[in-house]
């Protein structure tokens, strides 16, 4: 009799143990498609995140052209700016060098004239 109960716990516990073991495969088995499916995601989201990057690095780069494009107008602009008020200043320093020239000669004129 302690044989036979003996026996049939034995087949109990081998039975329960093939369950366990099919639960536990199961699980594992899960896991790993769990797994799988989040290195697909991680992947989908690494490269989105690389796309959005690269695409913000070339409008940032497009808006520095565009600004530097307008600061170096504005340079150009000042540049043009200066070079005419030297132009203006030189010719306003020939007229008054010409004035002064005049100037001295009527001075130098008189004065010896009236000698």
């Amino acid at each position: 009799m302690y044989k036979v109960d003996f026996a049939h716990a034995r087949s109990d516990l081998q039975l329960l143990s093939k369950n366990d073991f099919t639960l536990l495969k199961s699980d594992l088995n899960r896991l790993v498609s769990d797994l799988e499916k989040l290195k697909q995601r991680i992947k989908e989201e690494t490269y989105r995140l690389q796309s959005q990057v690269r695409l913000e690095l070339s409008l940032e780069k497009g808006r520095i052209r565009d600004e530097h494009s307008l600061q170096e107008l504005k340079i150009k602009e000042a540049e043009s700016k200066i070079d005419t008020e030297m132009s203006n200043l030189r010719t306003q320093m020939e007229g008054v060098r010409w004035e002064m020239f005049r100037t001295l000669i009527r001075k130098c004129y008189v004065l010896f004239s009236i000698q």
